[in-house]
């Protein structure tokens, strides 16, 4: 595993993923991107104030968590086609991100990000839902014989 891209919202669900792709990262000797998505539905002055905040919030974050290198990067666009361009772009091995929250009523008419962003892309995704306490003692891959259940596999 050469590159592990990290999405964070900043949230305590994120801190989890945040945590665990450090961990892996440190481990593996691998590049780290961690990335914030501003939703584009927001007004662009709105945007771009949360864009410069989240900045200066992700850089002391990362400090904090890790003395590991890591590459930021904050975008102001649609969460779950932003994740995958970025991993596209980074040639990462693994996208991490945590468990979302529900919201009935906004999933049921566009899905959650995590499920749009297990549907489109083709690279393994790892989602963390537990606090980081321990190493990994089994991985579990779920399968379905596609290209992507392949690579995840691998």
């Amino acid at each position: 595993m050469e590159h592990i891209l990290v999405a964070t919202d900043l949230s305590e669900r994120s801190d989890r993923a945040m945590y665990r792709a450090f961990q892996l990262a440190e481990r593996h000797g691998a590049a780290i991107t961690v990335l914030n998505v501003v939703d584009s539905a927001f007004p662009d002055d709105l945007a771009n104030k949360i864009r410069t905040d989240t900045e200066e919030r992700l850089a002391r974050y990362c400090k904090s968590i890790s003395r590991h290198s890591c590459a930021l990067s904050v975008r102001i666009a649609d969460p779950a086609l932003c994740i995958q361009a970025e991993a596209d772009a980074a040639d990462a091995d693994l996208i991490v991100v945590g468990l979302h929250r529900r919201r009935p009523v906004a999933d049921f008419f566009k899905g959650t990000t995590l499920v749009r962003l297990a549907a489109a892309s083709p690279r393994p995704l790892l989602v963390v839902r537990d606090p980081v306490d321990q190493d990994y003692r089994r991985p579990v891959c779920g399968l379905d014989l596609s290209p992507s259940s392949a690579a995840a596999a691998r």
